[in-house]
C-alpha cells in the first residue's frame, strides 16, 4: 500500500536491523507496548522469523511501515488480535518520526485495507498514560468504550489501566 508519504509493507527478513535500530530496542517507544524492548538484534530475529511464518496465515494483516523518500523502514502497524471477531490495531515507530504525521497516515490507509476486507469495526488497546497514541485515537475518530484494570500483558505483568477504543465503518 502507498500513501503520500510511505510505503506499507510486508515485512522481511532483511528487515530486522532497521527494526532494531529504529525501534524495537528503544524503552521510550515500549514504554507503553505490550512486549519489552529487545536487548539484542537476535530477539528481533527471532519474533521477525514468526511473523514472517505469519504471512502463510491469510488473516495476517501486518505491514512494515517505510518513508517512500528515503526508504526508511520506522515502524510497523498490524492487526495484533481479534475480539469478539472484531480487530485490534496495534502499531510502533522510532522516535525519529514521532510528531510528523507519519503514523496518522499509516493509519488512515491501515483503517481503509481493514474495512475493505469486510470488517466494519476495528479496536484499539491502549494504557491510560499512552497520551500519545490516545490523542492520535481520537484524531481517527476511535471513541472510548470501556476501561479495565489488568496485567498490561502475557509479557508485561504490571497492572495499568487499558482503554478501548472502537471506529466503526
Amino acid at each position: 500500500m502507498e500513501t503520500e508519504r510511505l510505503i506499507l509493507r510486508k515485512l522481511t527478513m532483511n528487515d530486522a536491523e532497521a527494526m532494531f535500530e529504529n525501534w524495537t530496542n528503544d524503552d521510550e517507544v515500549c514504554r507503553y507496548l505490550t512486549w519489552w524492548p529487545h536487548r539484542s538484534i537476535e530477539v528481533t530475529r527471532e519474533i521477525l522469523e514468526d511473523w514472517v511464518d505469519d504471512y502463510s496465515d491469510p488473516k495476517t494483516v501486518r505491514f512494515g511501515i517505510e518513508i517512500k523518500e528515503n526508504g526508511d523502514l520506522f515502524g510497523e502497524i498490524d492487526i495484533v488480535k481479534w475480539i469478539d471477531g472484531v480487530p485490534v490495531l496495534g502499531f510502533a515507530s522510532s522516535r525519529k518520526y514521532w510528531g510528523k504525521g507519519y503514523m496518522t497516515e499509516a493509519a488512515k490507509a491501515m483503517i481503509q485495507h481493514v474495512f475493505s476486507l469486510g470488517y466494519d469495526k476495528l479496536l484499539l488497546e491502549l494504557d491510560e498514560r499512552n497520551v500519545g497514541s490516545i490523542h492520535l485515537a481520537e484524531k481517527l475518530g476511535f471513541k472510548f468504550l470501556k476501561q479495565e484494570h489488568k496485567p498490561c500483558s502475557m509479557f508485561k505483568k504490571e497492572e495499568i489501566n487499558l482503554n478501548t477504543y472502537i471506529l466503526e465503518k
